[in-house]
C-alpha cells in the first residue's frame, strides 16, 4: 500500500523518540533489536537511581577519567547508530507517489531529525573530553584512585627533592543519606618542610 506523508513523518519522528521503533512497524528484526537495547539502557537507568542514586552515581564518574572516555565512546557511537536507523526509517516509509518537492521536504525532514540527535551528542562529548582533560592535568590521570590520591614516583628515591615545602589543602566534608551532595565544613592547610617533616595548619 502507499505510505502516506503523514506516516512518513510520524514514523521517522518516532525513531528518534524510541530508536528503531519505526523499523520495527516495518517488521525489520533490526528495529526490534533496538528498541530492546533502549529499554534495557532505560531499565539500567531506572536501577541505578533507585538503588544508587543519580546524584552518586553521576559523582562517582565525575572523578573517573577512563570511566568518562568508554561514556563517551558509547554515546558517540550510540547516536551514529541512531541516526543511521532514523535515515533507514525515513527510506523505507517515503510518501509513495512523491514529487520532487516531497523528495526534498522528506530529506531535509530526516536531515533535521539527524541534527536534532547528533548536535547535543557532539556538544556532549566535547564537554566529556575538556572535563577528563581536567582531571587528568589537575591530577596527574590518577583520578582512578580518587581524587588527590598520594602516589609519588616511584622512579625517584627522593620524589620532594628540590621542592623546600609542600602544601595540602584538607576539605572536611559534610554529608548524610537523607541528603544531596556534600559541604564543606572545614578547611585547613597544611604546609610540610620536607626536609625535616615538621608542618604548619592553617
Amino acid at each position: 500500500l502507499p505510505i502516506s506523508p503523514g506516516r512518513f513523518y510520524g514514523r521517522t519522528a518516532l525513531g528518534l523518540i524510541v530508536p528503531g521503533a519505526g523499523l520495527a512497524l516495518r517488521g525489520k528484526r533490526v528495529g526490534w533489536l533496538l528498541v530492546l537495547a533502549t529499554l534495557v539502557g532505560a531499565l539500567f537507568v531506572i536501577a541505578l537511581a533507585l538503588t544508587r542514586g543519580l546524584t552518586r552515581t553521576a559523582l562517582w564518574l565525575a572523578v573517573r577519567p577512563n570511566a568518562l572516555l568508554v561514556l563517551m565512546v558509547a554515546l558517540i557511537a550510540w547516536a551514529a547508530v541512531v541516526a543511521a536507523s532514523i535515515a533507514y526509517t525515513g527510506w523505507l516509509h517515503r510518501p509513495d507517489p512523491r514529487s520532487r518537492a516531497q523528495n526534498l521536504a522528506a530529506t531535509g525532514w530526516v536531515g533535521l531529525l539527524c541534527l536534532v540527535l547528533v548536535v547535543p551528542t557532539v556538544i556532549g562529548a566535547r564537554d566529556l573530553i575538556a572535563h577528563r582533560d581536567l582531571l587528568s592535568t589537575a591530577f596527574g590521570g590518577r583520578s582512578d584512585r580518587g581524587a588527590g590520591a598520594a602516589d609519588p614516583d616511584a622512579s625517584r628515591s627522593d620524589p620532594w627533592e628540590g621542592i623546600a615545602r609542600v602544601n595540602v589543602l584538607l576539605l572536611g566534608s559534610d554529608s548524610g543519606a537523607d541528603r544531596i551532595g556534600v559541604r564543606t565544613d572545614s578547611i585547613m592547610l597544611a604546609s610540610i618542610d620536607t626536609r625535616d617533616g615538621s608542618a604548619v595548619l592553617f
